[in-house]
């Protein structure tokens, strides 16, 4: 029966349903579906040449069983990148070469030094497609490759993300590699150990070239020009810039502003990375986004302003925001969410200067910016700046400020919950006294390599 079975499932062009299986196969009529998938299950059993992937089976050598096909060759890396500006560069993984069984650990992952493994890895990977799980991890790649051998991968690479998103037909948003795998019927992913991860990112290709119409699965570029043919494409021409505007977009902190033809702001955003973010608003993905749609209908042109931290972008975005009073950005933010620790925080946050001799001191009150201060490093606050705090922290008056609108708090609530430990914070409530607070502002002040740990500026 399984012969039977098989012979039917390699003449079909994709998957079929279990009761199909059964009726064409071998003539048997099922009550229902869950039956039939049941009965198809015990027929087949651990069979190594059916694949299930949600109720449709297939004939595993059918992905490219006949054919010499290049697609069979592909290579997979899996990597991590650190999180932290001290953690810059510092990226862990695996390759793995289905074809000839490579497998490789690279970064922290591997017991070896990079100028070691790489070179090893670089031959292993010569002229095969490359598949890695997103854009993202193709780019770190690249970069990895290019400061240890001062070269990185050629040709055409296959983002799995992109792939299993126009396979399935989902949102690649709301894919991870973990949903990823339960949906095609893997093992659950073993996040901490990454030669694991990549061995299941290869499976992952595996079962979802199999559901990929033969026509498209000739080569790469066929591949790749059927899951373009999926996205969105966003079109240029309703808007007074171009894809090479976003090009060349400053890598630092700062704020975006959005304007309609009329010159009326419409948007105003912020990021640590101004070109990352900018160009997020005009790829495929984005336009699934509600959001981004409103944007674009009233979209013409676009401004960037460039600031010396992330923190003086958020400054900025409030004031512009508080001064133009876009409309998106009032019905974004203007919504009830969860409280968070940050809405009605008092902190002191701490900037370092680029020239390493300054620092720029922010006081937040009540989930809003007060205070600015600039100070000397090496030498203990100014009686100024203890003054100020004083009067804002530790003194009655300090409960009779003006309470920040809604959207300012969420807003300032916001950037402080996704960034509180990449920052210099001193959280007022956790020093307790006044004494307690200024004795923490000295101990930051004295060491500038403390400071300069944490905070990205330009």
């Amino acid at each position: 029966m399984r012969d039977r079975i098989f012979e039917f499932l390699k003449t079909q062009k994709k998957p079929q349903a279990a009761d199909t299986i059964l009726r064409e196969a071998l003539g048997v009529d099922s009550p229902n579906a869950a039956t039939a998938e049941k009965v198809l299950e015990a027929l087949v059993h651990s069979d190594p040449r059916f694949l299930n992937i949600e109720g449709f089976w297939s004939a595993t050598e059918t992905v490219c069983g006949s054919t010499d096909s290049e697609l069979d060759r592909f290579g997979v890396v899996f990597l991590e990148q650190a999180v932290g500006a001290s953690a810059t560069g510092s990226v862990r993984g695996a390759v793995f070469v289905p074809e000839t069984g490579f497998l490789a650990r690279f970064g922290a992952a591997s017991e070896q030094p990079d100028r070691v493994v790489l070179p090893r890895i670089q031959k292993a990977l010569r002229d095969r497609p490359l598949v890695c799980w997103s854009r993202r991890e193709l780019q770190i790649w690249k970069r990895h490759l290019t400061r240890h051998l001062e070269s990185e991968p050629r040709g055409a690479s296959v983002p799995l993300r992109d792939l299993a998103g126009r396979v399935l037909e989902l949102k690649t948003r709301d894919l991870s590699i973990e949903n990823l795998s339960a949906r095609l019927g893997l093992p659950s992913p073993e996040a901490d150990n990454p030669a694991a991860m990549a061995r299941l990112l290869a499976s992952c290709c595996q079962a979802l070239l199999v559901r990929v119409p033969d026509e498209h699965r000739r080569d790469r570029s066929t591949l790749l020009h059927w899951i373009g043919q999926g996205h969105r494409k966003v079109d240029f021409s309703r808007f007074g810039f171009g894809s090479e505007f976003l090009r060349r977009l400053p890598e630092s902190p700062g704020v975006y502003i959005m304007k309609n033809r009329a010159e009326n702001i419409i948007y105003v955003g912020k990021s640590r990375n101004l070109r990352r973010r900018v160009r997020f608003y005009f790829t495929p993905a984005s336009l699934e986004d509600p959001k981004v749609r409103r944007i674009h209908e009233q979209l013409h042109s676009l401004e960037v302003v460039p600031t010396p931290n992330e923190i003086e972008a958020l400054l900025l975005e409030t004031r512009l925001i508080r001064d133009f009073r876009p409309n998106i950005n009032l019905q974004e933010e203007v919504h009830e969410t969860p409280e968070s620790y940050a809405r009605e925080w008092n902190c002191v946050l701490l900037v370092p200067r680029s020239d390493a001799r300054r620092a720029d001191t922010y006081l937040l009150c009540g989930g809003a910016f007060v205070h600015k201060a600039s100070v000397l490093l090496g030498a203990p606050a100014t009686s100024g700046l203890r003054a100020r705090i004083r009067s804002i922290y530790f003194e009655k008056r300090a409960r009779m400020r003006k309470r920040p609108e809604p959207w300012e708090a969420e807003l300032v609530s916001r950037w402080l919950a996704a960034n509180r430990y990449r920052t210099n914070l001193i959280d007022v409530q956790e020093a307790g006294t006044y004494d307690n607070l200024i004795r923490l502002l000295d101990d930051y002040l004295k060491d500038p390599d403390r400071l300069a740990n944490k905070v990205y500026r330009r």
